[in-house]
């Protein structure tokens, strides 16, 4: 996927980088920053089924 996006013209948004929680987000966020290009965006989101007080504990 990133070596594609590296010959795309336009901008991308990189989702699912977490893997729904199976990746670290140290090395998720280390491993897309190396393939972020200046027009690009990251979109991370929470999943919270399992975890209904998850936002509130990380605040």
């Amino acid at each position: 996927m990133v070596k594609l996006i590296q010959h795309l013209s336009t901008p991308v948004i990189h989702y699912q980088v977490m893997a729904a929680g199976r990746n670290d987000p140290k090395e998720a966020f280390t491993f897309i920053t190396r393939y972020l290009r200046p027009q690009d965006a990251i979109c991370v989101s929470i999943y919270t089924k399992n975890h209904p007080k998850m936002i509130k504990e990380n605040l």
